[in-house]
């Protein structure tokens, strides 16, 4: 595996061994040039056989060009579908009652209950986001009675999301009224960002590290994907001073936010690109 001079690895197969590029953010993770490739990976480790690129698994039940696999039941030309002309995506309310009395009194085990909690929990915000707003499209509208209402209120009486944690009736916030100094949080740096820029530091400078690095963030190798906004240079090793052009590096903004946090992560992650880097360089 190596850098590109535009930020993207070279890496080898894992299968057919033909060299493939990829971003920074899946040099850790991509092992194949192709969904073929990964399927006949995956099938070659399954049969412990071994099957060359292009090659067909089984050519005795593989389907030929022309071949019908069903006459009895394959579609005839001028044939018309049994549900033309049918209203489909919509359910009557005879359909409804069905569905609902066959999942009335049915009890869901504590395993299933427990996957479905875990499953839930893993959604992302926006799948939540959806989830929540789905609920609400197919509570619109609806009226219920006065006895399911009572027995919903209840079945919550006396509910605690999180009884340990939960905000009650009355209680004052514990940072109420108080003020805290900035030196006091654990990402303080001494101040760093009131310090002012050299004035060395123009923006004919910036756009020439822009220009040196292809327009292009030197970590994902997208360019910048808020039209009318430049990148970002970032100073390597986070000193304003220093405008050593190997100090300053092209990034888009959600890197460059990222970067704030764990520098001595980043300062090693720039390091080693820096030394592929002049490694291609140098080769080239």
């Amino acid at each position: 595996m190596r850098v590109r001079v535009d930020g993207k690895f070279d890496i080898e197969c894992g299968f057919c061994g033909e060299t493939f590029q990829v971003n920074a953010n899946r040099k850790d993770k991509a092992r194949f040039c192709s969904a073929p490739c990964t399927h006949a990976y995956q099938k070659q480790k399954a049969w412990g056989v071994l099957i060359k690129k292009g090659q067909r698994i089984s050519q005795a039940t593989e389907i030929k060009g022309g071949q019908r696999l069903s006459p009895k039941t394959e579609f005839k030309k001028g044939q018309a579908p049994w549900n033309k002309g049918l209203k489909t995506g919509s359910l009557s309310d005879k359909h409804r009652a069905k569905i609902g009395n066959a999942h009335r009194g049915m009890k869901r085990t504590e395993t299933t209950r427990r996957n479905i909690s875990m499953g839930l929990r893993d959604l992302s915000p926006s799948a939540k986001q959806r989830r929540s707003e789905n609920i609400s499209k197919g509570l619109t509208g609806k009226t219920f009675s006065e006895a399911r209402k009572q027995r919903q209120s209840v079945a919550r009486k006396g509910q605690h999301r999180s009884p340990r944690t939960e905000f009650e009736k009355g209680m004052i916030p514990w940072n109420k009224g108080k003020t805290f100094p900035p030196e006091t949080h654990s990402n303080w740096q001494g101040g760093k960002s009131f310090e002012p820029y050299p004035t060395k530091w123009t923006k004919m400078l910036k756009e020439s590290i822009r220009e040196r690095d292809g327009q292009v963030c030197q970590i994902c190798g997208n360019p910048e994907p808020i039209p009318g906004r430049k990148l970002c240079v970032h100073h390597i090793d986070y000193d304003k001073a220093n405008l050593d052009p190997d100090n300053l590096i092209s990034l888009c903004a959600k890197h460059h936010s990222e970067t704030n946090y764990n520098r001595k992560k980043w300062k090693e992650y720039f390091r080693v690109l820096q030394i592929h880097k002049i490694g291609l360089t140098n080769t080239g």
